[in-house]
């Protein structure tokens, strides 16, 4: 009796042994599956080669299509003063008369003294071809002769410079004297501006140098004026600055109306154009990491994560050098949640 009792408990042992084993091996299965979770709902967007393109914002400013600083050459008093401050002048436009009547005194003095000169350099040479007179004799005369004649030059020279003309069409801007004020040479009298066109200048930095030119379109605005201006590059700098590690550069565009005034702040606009097709994803898709950038995409149901290198970027999308290949399908929302290899379910292509 003992003995049969000992059998069935041992039977009994072993039944429950054996419905624990399952039981436990459908928790760990149950548990596994917990731990992974339900797929997680994702929009993606597959993988094309496109041209890419960013705009680049940088700062700027207005400068004059020609701008000179009014000085006279000679010395001497303020006789007029022919400009209103401000007023548009034309070109070859008199702004400014220096009393010149010394100087004409100094050159009726000097075309007498010359005219005397040449009569008696002519009577010597007669005497020369005589043999009246010696040839040292003769040319010491035509010395002083030759002298005289370049002071007639240099006084009516300096004649002339005392009237002050406009070199181009432009806006003259204020006076610094008045008639009658004695100017010596080179003293600042006047700006003369010309604003149409009007310039543009900016540097671009070395990376995009190579994508910048003639003809390259941008735009710009200025502080106070909703506005929007077109321009187009007509000139770069011939070498990178070494300090800033850029390209100056050079635009122009219409200012006929003169709203646009020079020294004014610009913030540029410019596009940065890739000449061939390449791979760029939304900004969103990118994971920043300790190492540089990753991705995921979507492989047999699950994100797996790829690391990629980036080139351009723009508000909305950023190139992809490296790591990434046509037809990759790519998370682009909650990437930050996802972990590598979670199971996913697409719910949108975008």
């Amino acid at each position: 009796m003992k003995k049969n009792n000992i059998v069935l408990l041992v039977a009994i042992l072993a039944i429950v042994t054996l419905i624990g084993i399952k039981l436990l091996n459908t928790e760990n299965k149950s548990d596994k599956k917990s731990k992974q979770g339900a797929p997680v709902a994702i929009d993606v967007v597959i993988i094309k080669e496109k041209p890419f393109s960013q705009i680049v914002q940088t700062k700027g400013s207005l400068l004059a299509n020609e701008q000179v600083e009014i000085r006279n050459e000679v010395s001497g008093k303020i006789e007029s003063i022919n400009f209103t401050e401000g007023q548009f002048c034309k070109i070859g436009q008199l702004l400014i008369k220096i009393n010149d009547d010394e100087l004409r005194s100094q050159l009726k003095k000097a075309e007498q003294s010359f005219k005397l000169s040449k009569d008696l350099l002519e009577r010597q040479k007669a005497m020369y071809d005589k043999g009246g007179t010696s040839k040292s004799d003769l040319d010491k005369l035509q010395n002083e002769n030759d002298n005289l004649n370049e002071e007639v030059k240099r006084l009516k020279d300096a004649i002339e410079k005392t009237s002050v003309f406009s070199p181009f069409e432009g806006r003259v801007g204020l006076r610094n004297h008045s008639v009658g004020a004695y100017l010596v040479a080179n003293t600042l009298i006047t700006n003369v501006v010309n604003t149409d066109p009007i310039k543009i200048e900016f540097s671009v930095p070395e990376k995009y140098a190579n994508r910048i030119n003639e003809n390259s379109e941008i735009t710009f605005k200025v502080a106070g004026d909703t506005l929007v201006y077109k321009a187009n590059v007509f000139a770069t700098d011939a070498l990178i600055d070494n300090a800033t590690r850029s390209l100056k550069v050079k635009a122009k565009t219409n200012n006929s109306k003169n709203k646009l005034l020079v020294g004014s702040y610009a913030s540029i606009f410019y596009e940065i154009k890739n000449e061939s097709a390449s791979i760029s994803i939304p900004t969103q898709a990118i994971v920043p990491i300790l190492k540089g950038q990753k991705v995921f995409v979507v492989n047999n149901g699950k994100a797996t994560e790829k690391i990629v290198n980036t080139g351009f970027r723009s508000d909305a999308e950023i190139e992809i050098t490296n790591g990434l290949s046509v037809g990759d399908t790519v998370i682009v929302n909650g990437v930050v949640q996802i972990k590598n290899g979670a199971p996913v379910k697409i719910n949108k292509y975008l």
